[in-house]
């Protein structure tokens, strides 16, 4: 997820209030309206709340099926993003695999995906997105450098659409059904239907490591009887110093047979196809614009010149850390030390823990935010973060220590949900009138970063990607302090002024 992923957008959502709202293919109705028949029943008067039901159902149906196909959409992806580094490891291809689709997303996201949705409207952006996710799904069923960079470029593509076309989906529907049922505060009604996909499309992650590891670990079963041999070799290479395509690497991160890879594929590739099933089960939408090549100009030199703004110069070391710490748990630990010691099939089993911790806590704190400043939050983040790092680099990973292999990636799920609500926040704070062109930036420095640092996975140890990690963290927390000294002293006086 996170992974820069569609947790984050989801939650962008509470705060984009310029999203164009959706023209159903039903009939708005005032809320107290009446109707009088044409004959044989002229006279007779309708009860609007016979109509309004009907209304309501529709917006409900179509709500309940974009929500659902999207976590169906997003299991593979997040499953597929996991593994990659230990499915296709052999000369980097896994990670190069990833940090494409992220080089690709950065660029999508600024340039070509809002346009699509804007041109396309969003029901039809949204099957073109996914159609895309089929093709990454079968290049991995037969990997190899011709197959997935180009269908991870496409999956980029894809995957920015699917980001921008989502939040600008379910928010106007929100607020029409607050509309429809007389709610007079229709920003309440979207936080809710927020809440509920939110924790629907994050359920995602949970379900597609444990049908991965239900396909995978049962091969994997077998690789745990291995001679004692092997076993001293795994703990000597495994963990921080395990260093990618060293010949010293013997593991029992052997490749599933391609039997077992073909079952995983296939049960994803059923999944994205239910999705899109849903997809067109759903009323159709209509509010779709014409672009010209000047408006995609336009936004482009916005968002640029945002980059250079005083406000947002402190955001972007904390942006770029977002997505640039993913790499370590997704990347490193899942390959050094899952993959590793316990073999593939275990990596699902570690992620799911992630997913739990993940989706509970951000829960929590979007209700503790209520009270508690977000400092505590991304103080807490930042120690969850470096302590699990420095157990990473001091740890020497063993079966006789099975519960840290859990304990670490559920760790790093409280620390994401941190970083997830807390950058939405910041940019909701900052820039109020200018939150389209914010989470833009947002999207593409996580980008950066996540692609950066899967980049350079398959050419540096474990124990020296830590260190600069670290030194990442130290300085994005750096820059968190001033941005905060700035908010509270300097521009909160230069407003009152």
């Amino acid at each position: 997820m996170g992974v820069y992923t569609i947790e984050d957008h989801q939650m962008d959502q509470y705060y984009i209030g310029k999203t164009p709202q959706i023209q159903w293919n039903s009939a708005k109705i005032p809320k107290h309206a009446s109707f009088e028949m044409d004959a044989p029943n002229a006279g007779k008067t309708i009860d609007k709340k016979t109509i309004d039901v009907g209304h309501k159902r529709r917006l409900l149906k179509n709500f309940f099926l974009v929500v659902v196909a999207a976590a169906l959409v997003i299991i593979p992806n997040n499953s597929l993003m996991g593994l990659q580094s230990s499915l296709n490891s052999e000369g980097g291809l896994g990670v190069a695999t990833v940090s494409c689709q992220w080089a690709s997303n950065a660029i999508c996201s600024l340039l070509i995906a809002p346009s699509i949705v804007n041109i396309l409207g969003q029901k039809r952006a949204l099957f073109g997105a996914w159609s895309l996710f089929c093709l990454f799904i079968v290049a991995n069923a037969f990997p190899s450098w011709y197959t997935l960079m180009p269908a991870s470029f496409l999956m980029g593509l894809g995957f920015s659409i699917h980001m921008v076309g989502l939040p600008t989906f379910v928010t106007p529907l929100a607020k029409e059904y607050a509309e429809v049922v007389g709610d007079q505060n229709p920003q309440a009604m979207a936080d809710s239907f927020n809440g509920i996909s939110f924790a629907i499309i994050n359920s995602g992650r949970i379900w597609g490591e444990m049908i991965s590891s239900a396909i995978l670990l049962v091969e994997d079963n077998d690789q745990m009887n291995t001679s004692e041999n092997q076993t001293v070799i795994s703990r000597r290479t495994c963990g921080a110093d395990f260093c990618p395509n060293s010949n010293e690497n013997v593991t029992k991160a052997d490749r599933p047979s391609d039997e077992n890879i073909y079952i995983l594929m296939g049960t994803f590739f059923g999944m994205v196809m239910i999705a899109l099933i849903l997809l067109m089960c759903m009323d159709e939408t209509r509010n779709r614009t014409n672009i010209t090549a000047k408006d995609v100009k336009d936004r482009v030199v916005k968002v640029l010149r945002l980059q250079t703004s005083p406000k947002m110069i402190p955001l972007i070391l904390i942006f770029f850390y977002a997505g640039f710490r993913n790499s370590l748990m997704w990347g490193d630990f899942n390959q050094a030390y899952v993959s590793c010691e316990l073999g593939i099939g275990y990596v699902g089993l570690t992620m799911v823990c992630m997913g739990i911790t993940n989706t509970i806590s951000a829960y929590l704190f979007g209700v503790l935010q209520r009270w508690v400043h977000r400092s505590v939050f991304v103080a807490l983040a930042s120690i969850f973060n470096l302590a699990a790092m420095v157990t990473m680099l001091l740890w020497t990973p063993s079966t006789d220590e099975l519960w840290l292999f859990f304990t670490l990636p559920a760790i790093y799920g409280v620390a994401l949900a941190v970083w997830q609500t807390q950058q939405v926040s910041l940019i909701g704070t900052i820039f109020p009138d200018n939150l389209d062109i914010g989470f833009v930036s947002r999207n593409i420095w996580n980008a950066i970063g996540m692609s950066s640092a899967f980049a350079i996975n398959g050419f540096l140890c474990v124990k020296t990607k830590a260190y600069i990690t670290i030194g990442v963290l130290c300085a994005s927390a750096i820059s968190y302090i001033i941005l905060e000294l700035l908010m509270t002293f300097k521009w909160k006086i230069e407003a009152k002024k």
